[in-house]
C-alpha cells in the first residue's frame, strides 16, 4: 500500500505530544486543602485555545467555584516575572484558603504567595536549590560540598550538621549510577537532598552514600554547546559482578541538627538511594516516633527488616523476608499509571505505632499480599489477605478505625488482569470490602485525613472520569463527579481504540493478554502488516492499563493511521499476575518477559484474523524494549522482518548490576552473558534500525555499539542512527518519531503480502 502525506498527516497528529493538546482532563491530581476542601486542575476549550482553571471543592457539598480569578493572578505574576510563558497553564501548588477566600500557594521555584483577589503577597523566599522540605514547611535539608545543611525558613537561620562528607562518600547525595545523572549535570538541574522526614517534621532518615570503590564509566559528547573538542564525561557506575555503592543510614533531628548513624549495615543500592520513593525500603511511622527499613541482599533472596528509634539510632530486627528465585517489592512502583502524578508514590509497607503494627506486603504465599506484623513480639504476623490476585498499592491506613485501604487486581471476576481496585480490610478480621463500583482501573488519592478520596476511572479504550468520595460511605454513597475527559477532537482526528484480547501462550495453556490496534479507515478486505510494540524488562507489565497510558505507549496510535496493526503483549516472566507467572524469567532474561509467548499469540491471532499479515510483522522497543526487539530479530527471524531496537540494553553484563543480577539470583558471569543477543546476530534475516543517545547515562551506548561489532563480524547489513545530546529519554524528540515510523511503516509495507 502506498502511503500519502494523508497518512503521515494523521499520524503525526496523534504522536503523544499532539494527541495530548487534543484532549481535555486526560490527567487528574488532587490537592486536599484544611477545612474540607478540594482543589484541582479543569481544563476547557475556548475557541481553539485549551484553558486550565483552577477549581476549588467544598468536599461536604460538592460545590465547585474557581480558587481564583486566573486571569488576574497570571497578570500580576508577570508583574514580578512569575508568569508562565504565553499559552501555558499556571503551574502552582495549593496550600490553603483562607475564610476570608485568599489562596495561599507554591509557584515551582518554591517560593510562598497569598492572592487575595486583587493583592499578590510574597509569604515565604524559595527554599535553597535541591531542599528538602519538611512536612510543615519550616525546615529544610540541601547539600553543599557532600554535607547537609539545615535551615529554618521562619528565622532564616542554617547551619552545617555533617563535616566530614567528601566526594564519592557523601550525604543525601544521588547515586551516579541512577538515570540522567550526566544530563542533568549539563542542565544544572538539582536533585533534592536524600531526605526522608517524619510526619511530625521533627526527625528526618538521610544517608551517607560510598562510591569509592564504584569504577567509572565514560561518555564523549562529540558536539558540545562551545567548542569543537568533544567533552569527557565521567560517572560512577556499577556493572554486574563489580563494587555497588553502599548507602549507611543516619538519623537526624531538625530542632537540635544532631545526626547520629542508625546501628545497621550499609545497604547496597546501585540504582536509587534508601529514603527514595521510588525504592520503597524506608518508612515512619503515622505518628512518628518510630521507623521501618527493608535492607535487600544484593542477590535479591533475602531481605532484613528492621524497626529504628529516631531518638537513638537503635535498630530492633523485626523479621527476614527470603525466597527461592528473587524477591520483589517493585509493585508499589510498576502497579502505578502514567496517570498517577504522585508527589511520592505510594508505600510497600506501613507502620502504626498506636496499633503496634507493620504492614508488609509479601509474595510468599505466591501472590502480593497484605501481612501485619506485632512490632512489640518480632517474628509473629497474621495475614491479613489471601488468594489468587494481587495486592498493588497501600495507599491509607486509618489506625483508629482499624481499616487499611489498597487497590488489587485480579481479585474480581470478568475483569482485565491489571485493572487496579479498590479494597479496605479490618486489620482486626481480616475482612476485605470491595469498594469500587465501576469496571476499570481505580486511581485513588486520599485526603490527608482519610475522610475523603478521589477515584478516577479509566481504561486502555475507555477515557476517564473523575469523582469525589466519602470513605465513610463504604461503597454506599453518592459520588460527586468532578471532571471527565474530553476525547471528541481525538475521535475527529481517527483516533483507533484498543481491543483488549485473551491469547494462549506458548505452552499452549498459559491465559497471556494484550491490546490489538485496529488500522485506521479499516477495510476488512485487505491484509495490513503487523507491529509488536515490545517491552523485555521483568519489572513491569507492558499493555496499556488506562486511555492515558494508551496515547503515551509505543506510538502506537499513530502506527495505526499508517496502516498497520498493532499489539501490546505481556508474556510470562511480567510481575501482577501472581509469582509463578513472573518468575518465568529467574535466570531466564533471554527470554525478554515472554518473547516466545509474543510469538505465538501473534501467531494465533494472524491465524485468527485474515486482515492480520503474518509475513509482515515488526516489532519495535526502547532500553528494555531494545534488548527484546534485537532478541526477535534473532530468535524469531522467520516472523519478525523489521524491528527497531532503540536504547536497547543488548549486553546484561553492560548493564546496571542491580537490574541485570536481581532476577538472575546473583551474579554469574556465563549465565549473564548466555542471555545477550549479540552472539546471535548470526541469525539477522530481517531489517534492523540500531537507535542510541550518545549521551546515555542509563544504557551506556557501548550496548549498541557491540552489536554493530557483532554484526559487522557476521557480515550483516544494518542502519544505525546515533544521536549526539541526547539521553536514555527519547520518545520527545520529533526527530526520532519520524525516523522509527517511517523505518516500521515503509519497510512493513514494501514487503510482500502473504
Amino acid at each position: 500500500m502506498k502511503l500519502t502525506e494523508k497518512h503521515w498527516s494523521a499520524a503525526r497528529q496523534l504522536l503523544p505530544q499532539n494527541a495530548e493538546a487534543l484532549l481535555l482532563n486526560g490527567q487528574f491530581k488532587p490537592w486536599f486543602l484544611p477545612g474540607d476542601k478540594l482543589v484541582f486542575v479543569k481544563e476547557s476549550w475556548e475557541k481553539k485555545q485549551k484553558i486550565s482553571r483552577y477549581m476549588l471543592v467544598d468536599c461536604e457539598t460538592g460545590l465547585q467555584s474557581e480558587l481564583f480569578d486566573h486571569r488576574k493572578l497570571r497578570l500580576r505574576l508577570g508583574r514580578i516575572g512569575k508568569a508562565p510563558g504565553e499559552g501555558k497553564p499556571l503551574e502552582l501548588t495549593p496550600l490553603c484558603v483562607e475564610p476570608d477566600g485568599a489562596v495561599q500557594f507554591l509557584l515551582p521555584d518554591g517560593e510562598q504567595y497569598r492572592f487575595d483577589g486583587a493583592r499578590l503577597q510574597r509569604m515565604r523566599k524559595a527554599p535553597p536549590a535541591g531542599a528538602s522540605l519538611s512536612p510543615d514547611r519550616r525546615y529544610a535539608i540541601n547539600v553543599r560540598r557532600h554535607n547537609l545543611h539545615l535551615y529554618d525558613m521562619e528565622n532564616g537561620l542554617s547551619s552545617r550538621i555533617t563535616k566530614d562528607g567528601r566526594e564519592h562518600n557523601g550525604y543525601g547525595e544521588r547515586i551516579e549510577g541512577d538515570t540522567f545523572f550526566i544530563r542533568h549535570r549539563l542542565e544544572g538541574h538539582t536533585e533534592p537532598a536524600g531526605v526522608d522526614w517524619s510526619p511530625d517534621s521533627r526527625h528526618f532518615l538521610t544517608y551517607r552514600i560510598d562510591e569509592r570503590e564504584v569504577r567509572p564509566l565514560h561518555l564523549v559528547q562529540s558536539v558540545p554547546a562551545q567548542g569543537m573538542r568533544p567533552v569527557l564525561h565521567e560517572y560512577r557506575y556499577a556493572l554486574p559482578g563489580e563494587p555497588e555503592p553502599q548507602c549507611s543510614l543516619y538519623v537526624g533531628s531538625a530542632e537540635t541538627g544532631a545526626v547520629r548513624a542508625v546501628q545497621c549495615p550499609p545497604a547496597e543500592c546501585a540504582f536509587l538511594p534508601p529514603t527514595s520513593s521510588g525504592y520503597g525500603m524506608l518508612c515512619w511511622s503515622q505518628e512518628g516516633k518510630s521507623a521501618a527499613f527493608c535492607r535487600m541482599g544484593r542477590d535479591h533472596l533475602s531481605a532484613e527488616i528492621m524497626l529504628i528509634d529516631p531518638e537513638t539510632g537503635a535498630v530492633t530486627p523485626l523479621f527476614t523476608e527470603s525466597a527461592e528465585g528473587f524477591l520483589f517489592f517493585d509493585f508499589h512502583r510498576f502497579a502505578a499509571s502514567h496517570q498517577d502524578r504522585r508527589d511520592s508514590l505510594p508505600p510497600f509497607m506501613m507502620l502504626s505505632d498506636s496499633l503496634h503494627s507493620l504492614f508488609f506486603l509479601s509474595e510468599r504465599d505466591g501472590f502480593m499480599h497484605i501481612y501485619r506484623y506485632d512490632t512489640q513480639n518480632p517474628g509473629q504476623y497474621t495475614q491479613l489477605t489471601q488468594g489468587e490476585f494481587t495486592v498493588c498499592q497501600l495507599l491509607y491506613l486509618d489506625a483508629g478505625a482499624g481499616r487499611l485501604y489498597f487497590t488489587a487486581c485480579g481479585r474480581e471476576i470478568n475483569t482485565r488482569p491489571y485493572q487496579r481496585y479498590l479494597y479496605s480490610v479490618d486489620v482486626h478480621s481480616g475482612e476485605v470490602t470491595l469498594l469500587s463500583r465501576e469496571k476499570g482501573d481505580h486511581c485513588i488519592f486520599f485526603s490527608p485525613d482519610g475522610r475523603w478520596y478521589t477515584d478516577t476511572v479509566s481504561a486502555c479504550d475507555e477515557p476517564q472520569s473523575t469523582a469525589l468520595c466519602r470513605t465513610s460511605d463504604a461503597g454506599d454513597g453518592q459520588p460527586v463527579p468532578l471532571c471527565a475527559c474530553d476525547d471528541s477532537r481525538l475521535v475527529r482526528a481517527g483516533m483507533t481504540y484498543p481491543i483488549f484480547f485473551t491469547e494462549k501462550g506458548a505452552d499452549g495453556t498459559t491465559d497471556i493478554t494484550g491490546v490489538l490496534i485496529m488500522p485506521s479507515r479499516f477495510d476488512a478486505g485487505k491484509k495490513y502488516p503487523v507491529v509488536d510494540y515490545y517491552y523485555g524488562g521483568n519489572q513491569t507489565v507492558n499493555q496499556p492499563n488506562t486511555f492515558w497510558d494508551y496515547l503515551h505507549t509505543g506510538f502506537v496510535a499513530s502506527l495505526s493511521q499508517l496502516q498497520c496493526a498493532c499489539v501490546i503483549i505481556d508474556g510470562r516472566g511480567t510481575p501482577l499476575r501472581g509469582r509463578a507467572y513472573h518468575q518465568h524469567c529467574l535466570r531466564n532474561m533471554g527470554d525478554c518477559a515472554g518473547l516466545a509467548d509474543h510469538a505465538a499469540v501473534i501467531r494465533r491471532l494472524c491465524e485468527k484474523y485474515s486482515f492480520m499479515d503474518g509475513n509482515r510483522v515488526g516489532v519495535w522497543g526502547h532500553s528494555g524494549g531494545g534488548f527484546g526487539t534485537l532478541h526477535c530479530m534473532t530468535k524469531e527471524p522467520g516472523l519478525y522482518k523489521v524491528g527497531v531496537a532503540s536504547g536497547g540494553n543488548h549486553y546484561q553484563e553492560m548493564y546496571n548490576a542491580d537490574w541485570s543480577e536481581r532476577f538472575m539470583a546473583g551474579f554469574d558471569a556465563q549465565k549473564l552473558s548466555e542471555q545477550s543477543a549479540g552472539p546471535l546476530v548470526k541469525n539477522l534475516e530481517g531489517k534492523l534500525l540500531l537507535i542510541h543517545g550518545e549521551l546515555d547515562d542509563n544504557v551506556h551506548p557501548a550496548n549498541t555499539m557491540r552489536v554493530v561489532d557483532e554484526l559487522i563480524r557476521a557480515d550483516k547489513d544494518f542502519d544505525m542512527l546515533i544521536i549526539p545530546n541526547r539521553h536514555h529519554q527519547l520518545r520527545d524528540m520529533p526527530y526520532y518519531q519520524r525516523r522509527v515510523l517511517e523505518y516500521l511503516a515503509l519497510n512493513l509495507h514494501a514487503l510482500p503480502k502473504k
